[in-house]
């Protein structure tokens, strides 16, 4: 009954994240030509998931390995700082790469360079969020609470994407990307140094 509730959390988090909410409000919103500005770099960058899901794995076979709080917490602070690093990279990494965009998917799509920018640091932001989601996961063993911040993640993204998709279209929803991605981090967080101050993390 345990492994199926858990992976049930899984499951429902991962079917909320599977819908694309922007490209939906994008296209209604904003027209077909907006929508593809935004999904060209969007696309590229989303190679980050894929990192991100093979680091989450590592992270993963730790945390479940772990029988105290003083543990879990040593092993996260030593694995943030080269975290921080790659989050860094991938900020710094993408701002060079700006302006040459144009030159892979078409100067039709000029306009993605700033998008490209912005949407960069909602995926540092994502990146960064693998140690949390992997100590609630892993160590907690709180798939409910997993999907319960998925869900608060895309109610707060699909409300900036509402408000600032109609003025300023794809420039808008890359920042309702990076603002939503943040606040989803500062969550985990918060939810985290509550539980570790409770004392009852595992």
């Amino acid at each position: 009954k345990d492994f199926f509730g858990y992976n049930f959390w899984i499951a429902a988090s991962l079917a909320v994240s599977a819908i694309p909410f922007d490209n939906f409000i994008l296209l209604k919103l904003a027209g077909p030509l907006a929508t593809g500005i935004f999904a060209a770099p969007f696309k590229i960058l989303s190679s980050t998931y894929q990192f991100t899901g093979s680091f989450s794995r590592v992270l993963a076979s730790r945390y479940t390995s772990f029988t105290d709080d003083k543990t879990a917490i040593v092993f996260s602070k030593k694995t943030l700082p080269a975290t921080l690093l790659i989050a860094l990279t991938i900020v710094v990494g993408s701002q060079i790469a700006a302006p040459f965009l144009p030159f892979f998917i078409g100067e039709d799509f000029s306009n993605s360079v700033n998008v490209f920018r912005i949407l960069s640091v909602g995926m540092a932001f994502f990146f960064v969020d693998a140690i949390p989601i992997a100590i609630i996961l892993y160590y907690f063993g709180k798939p409910k609470i997993v999907f319960f911040i998925t869900v608060f993640h895309y109610l707060i993204y699909t409300l900036l994407l509402l408000v600032l998709t109609q003025s300023y279209k794809e420039v808008g929803a890359s920042i309702a990307f990076s603002l939503s991605e943040a606040l989803t981090f500062t969550a985990l967080i918060f939810y985290i140094i509550y539980k570790f101050k409770k004392g009852n993390g595992h």
